[in-house]
Parts: structure tokens; C-alpha cells; sequence
């Protein structure tokens, strides 16, 4: 495919023979249509490019390298169909898009600091090598939770990482898995501590780079992955089965309308977000929230410096959270509500009591 001329949402950088996209598509790195477009062109490009031997995947929107595939992707027909048009035989546009990454001949390696699920985790499985922080590293494969299932190759690379029964586990939970267990599952190379990911990745796509000539190549060539066409049609098949049912429109259009593309919505099934400390559950008067189940929306309202002002332009790392504003869906007749919390050790603590039945502004 030709590159656009001026891309939106992907920016290259090169050091010698080392190229870094950058994938900037806020508020939460969604994959659009433009996104998906913007990636195949700079793989196709890239390689019939000689100079470059690594390619190093990274995200410029704090806490998400690819949040899922964007739930609007049917507005976006003016760009999705002619990239369907031009997928290979035995795939779709979300298929293509792996299988092109896991046969770059260069090698392709994901800096994970921050969230990948659905389309995102997908991606992440399809590239060479990823390293993942410790703390802002998440995983998770979430597209069972909207009534469907993964079809953008995640069920095959799944099973040929971690296995059918760790694959089946993942896929039905939907759960957040974090950075260690990933690793230990198998669905990522490596994890460091989050101040030491980028030294990591520049020193392993360093060492990659200035092998001897041909080594990559021959490398890549004896350990080629397998096309799982036959899977991908399974997945295919079983998607559009599924996303016709009731069920899927329905989860879907409750999840846009509370936020499903927002940064606070988008970590509230969980996790924290990255600038605050680990939040595992939220405790309101005496009642134990827990985060993964009854919150479905949580935004940041407040947070200083460590020893600063309110609201400081610090390091993430740095800052200290002072209140978060928390949506609890309504549920065996009980209205919806939003309350104030603040943190107390490892969890957070009831402030405020006043219910309303609006949602937080995301």
C-alpha cells in the first residue's frame, strides 16, 4: 500500500537502522480506520526498506498503547472499505493487519507502558518481542464482555503463546491481567520496572540492530509463524454470527454511552490509572466496591505533586491522588449514583455520600 502523504495518527522516528512509530490517536489510542490504514502503509513501506532492521512500537497517549479497536468503526466506511478491499485472501481487515506485522521482515518489538485490549492485545501478540512496565503494562482480551469474540487474529495467536487453556481463560473472563502474569503466561517476552522500559527496549533493539548482516533475515526465515487461515475463518465466522444477536448491539451501545472510549471509563474495569497509586477496590461505607465488577466509570477530579500544589504539571509518578469521582451503574433496583473517593493505603475511602444520577464528565 502507499504511504498518505501526512499521516494523523502514526509518527516514525529513525536512529541508524532502528525506526520507531509512535501511535498517537487520543483520548485512548483507539484503533480507527485511519489508525489500521496509517500502520499497514508504514509496514508495507518499511519493508522494502533495507536500512531499517528494527521496528519499535510505542504510544504517545499516557496509560494506553492501543485502548481496543474503535467501537465506531462502522462511520469510518470512507477508509475501512477500501481497506478491506485490499486484505489478502483469507483474512479480514483486522487479521491483515497482524499477519502483515508477524511477517515483517524486519524485527518488531512493543514498548507496553500502559493498556492493550481487544484490537490492542491482539497487535501486541502479532509483533516479535514485547516488554511491558511492571505497573502500567495491562493486557486483556475484552471482546466476549461486548457479546462477541476476538477476530483479529487473537484466538490463534493466543493458543500458539499460552496454550488453549490459558487462552480460554483469557478470552471468557475478559479479565485485566497484568504485566507479571502475562509474562508468565507467555503473552509477553519481559517485564521491567516502568523507569527502566524505555533504557530496555533501546538496549535490546540496539543489540538487535547491529548483528551482522543477513542474521535477521535468516533468523526470521527458520522460525516464521504459521498462517492459521483455516483459525482466522473460524473467528471470522463466529464473529458475524454473534455481532448480528441482540445481545452484542445492546452491550455495545451501553458501553459507548458510558464512556467505553474514555480515558475514565477505559480504566475502570481493573486498574487505576497510570499516574495513581494501586487502587484494587473502593470502600463506601463499609461496603467493599470491588473494581472489575460494580464500578463502571471512574475519573480523576483532583491530585497534587508529592509535596506540591493541587493539579501540578509533574511526572505521572510523581503525583499524589487527592479525590476520584466514581459511577456505580444502577442494579437490583437500586438507582445509579456517583460519590467522591480518596485513597487510604491501598484502596480508597468513601469522602462524599451525595448521589446523583448523572455520569461523571469524561
Amino acid at each position: 500500500m502507499t504511504a498518505t502523504a501526512t499521516p494523523e495518527t502514526i509518527r516514525e522516528r529513525r536512529e541508524g537502522a532502528i525506526v520507531t512509530l509512535t501511535i498517537d490517536n487520543a483520548p485512548v489510542n483507539a484503533m480507527s480506520a485511519t489508525v489500521i490504514r496509517e500502520l499497514r502503509d508504514a509496514l508495507g513501506r518499511l519493508a522494502v526498506d533495507p536500512a531499517a532492521r528494527v521496528i519499535v512500537f510505542e504510544s504517545a497517549v499516557p496509560g494506553f498503547f492501543i485502548a481496543h479497536v474503535d467501537m465506531r468503526l462502522g462511520e469510518q466506511m470512507d477508509v475501512l472499505g477500501p481497506l478491506s478491499e485490499s486484505t489478502p485472501d483469507g483474512t479480514n481487515v483486522f487479521q491483515a493487519v497482524g499477519e502483515q506485522l508477524r511477517r515483517q521482515p524486519q524485527v518488531t518489538i512493543v514498548k507496553l507502558a500502559g493498556i492493550a485490549r481487544g484490537g490492542g492485545a491482539e497487535f501486541v501478540a502479532a509483533a516479535d518481542i514485547t516488554y511491558a512496565g511492571r505497573s502500567t503494562g495491562q493486557l486483556g482480551q475484552i471482546e466476549t464482555l461486548m457479546g462477541i469474540v476476538p477476530a483479529g487474529g487473537g484466538t490463534q495467536y493466543l493458543l500458539e503463546r499460552v496454550g488453549r487453556h490459558r487462552a480460554l481463560e483469557i478470552i471468557l473472563t475478559g479479565d485485566a491481567v497484568d504485566a507479571d502474569t502475562a509474562a508468565a503466561f507467555g503473552w509477553i517476552n519481559r517485564v521491567v520496572p516502568d523507569d527502566e522500559l524505555d533504557a530496555a527496549v533501546a538496549r535490546t533493539a540496539r543489540r538487535i540492530a547491529d548483528l551482522p548482516d543477513g542474521v535477521i533475515a535468516a533468523t526470521k526465515r527458520i522460525l516464521q509463524p504459521e498462517t492459521p487461515l483455516k483459525g482466522y475463518l473460524r473467528e471470522e465466522e463466529e464473529w458475524a454470527a454473534l455481532i448480528k444477536r441482540p445481545a452484542a448491539a445492546h452491550l455495545m451501545s451501553r458501553s459507548l454511552k458510558l464512556g467505553a472510549q474514555t480515558v475514565a471509563s477505559s480504566f475502570a474495569r481493573g486498574r487505576s490509572p497510570p499516574h495513581l497509586p494501586a487502587c484494587e477496590s473502593i470502600i463506601r461505607g463499609g461496603q467493599e466496591l470491588i473494581a472489575t465488577r460494580e464500578i463502571c466509570h471512574v475519573e480523576v477530579t483532583h491530585y497534587r505533586a508529592a509535596g506540591g500544589t493541587p493539579n501540578s504539571r509533574v511526572p505521572r509518578s510523581r503525583r499524589v491522588l487527592l479525590s476520584l469521582a466514581v459511577h456505580r451503574p444502577a442494579s437490583r433496583g437500586a438507582a445509579p449514583e456517583t460519590f467522591l473517593a480518596r485513597p487510604r493505603g491501598s484502596s480508597c475511602t468513601c469522602r462524599s455520600k451525595a448521589a446523583k444520577t448523572g455520569h461523571p464528565r469524561s
